[in-house]
């Protein structure tokens, strides 16, 4: 059984450790920078539904960027009235599985897995119907959430502090993480299955009703150069390199971390230079921080990668 819920985590599209999946309609890049507001404002639709039951109207967020590239990307919002159109057009339902949830130091790990079924009527000989489930696929979504949340700075007249023109941020615990991480890898399961031309419809649905979170050049900038503030008693972090080679005396990377590496790893998005290096280090064996730092690294270039993929099948 082991074997085969492993076996079943290989086959899971590792493009769900992404955010938002984005729909290019014309060349460019995406940057970093969208998806990061992305997920935060996917945040903010959680925390208002468990704290206030208000659920955001955004079922989209619009970005263009400065190639003229129209960027779009379902929210979490948008992701379920994508699951409730598939069930009443097609019969389609999605069912979860018990999540896998871990704290480790720095984050929260979440895992779940969705499975995809067509619902029908089947007529039996004595003229009764019964309901019959085919299924129609699988899909895990995985997500690291920092058990930290960032918030911008400011002085006793509410006004942002701002250094070099950027926001300055700092760090506090986030009571809801474990409630984020979650929702967001039930988000990115489901929707890691939902087919292209309904993602369409779903665009073209909120540009009817008005349910469009446009994003400004300036929100992507400030989040791609944040400036974070450090408690003075923290030590200045080493900087960050692609892929660690260094070891620091540190505990041993758990479990956890070891099989969200084994699986972003695995993704046709990553070069094989960088899977025979991974392969290697896993050999050796890494510390919690070096793990953290290693996914992170795989993050940026599965991101790269995934942009450079929706641009060259640009709709």
């Amino acid at each position: 059984m082991a074997e085969k819920k492993k076996s079943v985590k290989r086959q899971a599209k590792k493009e769900t450790m992404k955010s938002n999946t984005s729909i290019v309609l014309k060349k460019g890049e995406i940057p970093d920078g969208f998806f990061r507001i992305t997920e935060r404002l996917d945040e903010e639709c959680i925390i208002k539904e468990m704290t206030q039951g208000v659920v955001p109207d955004e079922l989209v967020y619009h970005y263009t960027n400065d190639k003229g590239a129209e960027i779009w990307g379902l929210s979490i919002t948008g992701v379920r009235e994508a699951k409730k159109i598939l069930a009443e057009t097609q019969g389609i339902v999605f069912e979860t599985s018990k999540p896998d949830i871990k704290i480790e130091r720095d984050f929260v790990i979440a895992q779940v897995e969705v499975q995809m079924y067509e619902v029908n009527l089947q007529r039996l000989d004595d003229g009764t119907t019964q309901v019959v489930k085919v299924p129609r696929g699988n899909n895990w979504g995985v997500v690291m959430q920092p058990l930290k949340m960032k918030r911008k700075k400011k002085d006793k007249n509410g006004n942002v502090i701002k250094e070099n023109g950027k926001p300055i941020y700092y760090e506090v615990p986030d009571e809801f993480a474990v409630q984020k991480a979650y929702s967001k890898a039930l988000r990115n399961a489901i929707l890691g299955m939902i087919p292209i031309q309904v993602q369409k419809t779903i665009i073209a649905l909120a540009k009817k009703k008005k349910a469009v979170k446009n994003i400004t050049p300036e929100e992507v900038q400030d989040v791609e150069f944040e400036v974070v503030e450090k408690e003075e008693e923290k030590p200045v972090a080493q900087e960050k390199k692609e892929i660690p080679n260094g070891k620091w005396k540190d505990e041993p990377a758990s479990d956890a971390q070891l099989e969200v590496i084994r699986m972003m790893s695995s993704s046709s998005l990553v070069p094989e230079t960088w899977k025979t290096r991974i392969a290697e280090r896993l050999e050796e064996g890494l510390t919690k921080e070096e793990a953290s730092e290693m996914i992170d690294a795989l993050k940026k270039v599965m991101e790269k990668k995934k942009g450079k993929k929706n641009e060259e099948n640009q709709l």
